[in-house]
């Protein structure tokens, strides 16, 4: 069973890699043509686009809309802005929108990780 830490952990993974990261869409094809996150053709994703994208689940399954709610929440926290914002906002103080995103993904994935602990 997918897990909301795999879901953020893969997100993480897959746009953690430069040329695997987008703006503005949710994925793009080696073209820079817009594709569903979940497209064979994808071979970069926004922050929400790469959580699809890890999860293999519809954007409004609730295991996924629990997942961006978390990512959300995190950058929220740390940024002021969901991750939507943040993916397609501007450098800021020299750091790049994905730099930021990961952070947001990090902060998630040790909240999941706390989350998990207290439940267990």
């Amino acid at each position: 069973m997918t897990t909301i830490l795999d879901i953020l952990t893969g997100g993480r993974t897959i746009i953690a890699v430069r040329r695997q990261w987008t703006q503005h869409e949710g994925a793009r094809d080696a073209s820079d043509q817009r594709v569903h996150p979940q497209d064979g053709a994808a071979c970069a994703w926004c922050a929400h686009g790469a959580l699809m994208r890890a999860s293999g689940l519809p954007a409004h399954h609730p295991l996924v809309t629990e997942v961006r709610r978390l990512l959300d929440e995190a950058c929220m926290a740390l940024f002021g802005a969901t991750a939507a914002e943040v993916n397609d906002g501007p450098r800021v103080d020299g750091v790049s929108p994905r730099v930021q995103v990961l952070a947001g993904y990090d902060r998630a994935i040790a909240r999941a990780r706390a989350e998990m602990a207290e439940a267990a």
